[in-house]
Parts: structure tokens; sequence; C-alpha cells
């Protein structure tokens, strides 16, 4: 729900399915994660998101950061925090680029130093820009209903701030050909129109 993570359609392969919805190879990961956040009930959210940020540096875990920040969505639906970590992390996704395959020190077994992807300058010169396929804005979306499920003026100040962020990059920013004004476009838009959409 929160938006694009993990390497979407790369987790299937790890394994069938396991009770939670998690490929079978992620299951030991999915039990410790249980289990500390049983344990660890005083640091709530932040230990969720050095979590996120641990799977982040393996291969084939976007399914184990859905289920992450799925609890923080179950288990801090009513918090300011809990909204503001979802709300980051759909940006973040939208920020890497739809995930985090293969980042982090581990790789993918199947996968060159230059990734299937065109990320970075490859040997037939510099890399192919690929479409923008962002269609709606996740973290956008989350900061309508955090503003109207948790309607504090913490919740309230946190949001304008994000979207104060956003409407300075678009801004601020070199237009289209700029990766952070870019990411904030809708299809058809300039960086003016998407300021005024925020």
């Amino acid at each position: 729900e929160g938006g694009p993570t993990g390497d979407e359609g790369g987790d299937e392969e790890a394994g069938a399915s396991s009770p939670g919805g998690l490929p079978a190879s992620l299951l030991p990961a999915r039990i410790i994660y249980s289990n500390a956040i049983k344990t660890m009930r005083d640091d709530g959210v932040p230990f969720r998101l050095r979590f996120v940020e641990a799977c982040r540096m393996f291969p084939r875990t976007g399914a184990l950061e859905r289920f992450v920040m799925d609890s923080v969505a179950d288990d801090f639906g009513d918090s300011v925090e809990g909204w503001v970590a979802r709300i980051s992390h759909a940006d973040e996704g939208m920020r890497d680029g739809n995930g985090a395959e293969g980042t982090g020190f581990l790789r993918s077994p199947d996968e060159e130093d230059g990734g299937s992807e065109g990320g970075g300058e490859g040997q037939d010169g510099p890399a192919r820009k690929r479409p923008r396929a962002v269609r709606s804005d996740p973290a956008l979306a989350l900061v309508n209903e955090a503003l109207e499920t948790v309607s504090t003026p913490r919740m309230y100040a946190e949001c304008a701030r994000f979207l104060r962020s956003r409407i300075g990059a678009l801004l601020d920013g070199d237009g289209a050909g700029d990766p952070d004004v870019a990411r904030l476009l809708l299809d058809g838009e300039d960086a003016a129109r998407a300021a005024r959409r925020h």
C-alpha cells in the first residue's frame, strides 16, 4: 500500500510462499524480526526502519521490506512517527527508482557488475534513461491519508515540512532533467504544475 519498495517481482523466485505471504527463503528473517519487535517495544518505529535498511543490503528482500512497513502501519497507525516513517519510505522508493534490487554489499548471483538496469556508464557509453513509470505519487497519497487519520498540529507540521521540501525541489531544480524533480512529475506535468499539485 505504501508505494514501491524492494525488488518488485524478484521475491517470488526465492521459493514458495510462507504463511505470511513471504517467500519461504525469508521465513527465518521474518521470525527474527517478529521476535525482535516483541522484545523491543520501546524502540518501535526506529528499530523497524533500521531493519528495512538492513534488508536493503541483501538482494530479493522487497517482500520482507513490505512486511516490515505493513507492521508499522498496523502497529503505529495512530502515531505521527508511524505515518512519517511510511511517507518517507514511499518517497525513498520513488527516489531509488522503485526499489533496492542489487543494492547493498550483496547482489543477486545472476547480476553482473553493470546490472541489467543500465545504471551508470557501460562499455557502450552513458547509460540510457529509463522511461518514467510513475503514474501516481504514493508518498503524497499517504500525506493525505495521514492528515485524515491523525489530525494533530504535529502531524500537520510534519506534512507541511515534507511538502515544503518537495515543492522546494520542484521549484529550485533544473526541470525534468533533474532526477529529484523528474521523480515527482506525473505524466505531462512540468515542475510548476507539480508544485501546485503539492
